[in-house]
């Protein structure tokens, strides 16, 4: 490594990217932020990307309002995949953007599966839950290895 080039590698579950060959191919990035289990992780995370987010939320709800997120809805979020216990909440505080919603899912694994097959070349798919693991996984580590898994699975149909 020359002295003028750094490189930062993410922490695991912390705003980390995730590749494989489909990725690649389509142009999409996906990034686990499993470790933000709450709004402010979840809107650092948004803050970090100027547009094209595919936002999956979702898990065992904290009792935090979602509404924070409305105003990067049209702007850094493209939509928002919500799932878990938490996807009535957020469905009902977003309620006024509800173009930038996606119908809930039960697991996470449905949530990306939608957002996978709404991603343009271009876009990100990021895990940035703001909400608790347990309503579906052991913890937030098992959450992001499950989605990690996901996206190493990913083929090309085409």
């Amino acid at each position: 490594m020359g002295k003028d080039s750094t490189t930062y590698q993410h922490l695991e579950h912390r705003l980390e990217i995730v590749e494989n060959n489909f990725s690649k191919k389509h142009n999409i990035f996906f990034i686990n932020d499993s470790k933000a289990t709450n709004i402010e992780s979840t809107l650092v995370a948004i803050q970090s990307f100027p547009k094209n987010i595919l936002l999956l939320l979702g898990g065992d709800p904290k009792g935090e309002s979602f509404l924070p997120l409305a105003k990067y809805l049209g702007h850094n979020i493209k939509k928002i995949y919500p799932f878990g216990k938490a996807s009535q909440n957020i469905i009902q505080d977003l309620d006024q953007k509800s173009v930038y919603l996606n119908h809930s899912s039960q697991k996470m694994f449905q949530a990306f599966e939608k957002a996978v097959q709404d991603a343009e070349n271009g876009d990100i798919v990021l895990l940035s839950p703001a909400c608790a693991s347990f309503d579906e996984f052991q913890n937030f580590e098992h959450r992001g290895k499950e989605f990690k898994k996901q996206v190493h699975q990913l083929k090309d149909d085409a």
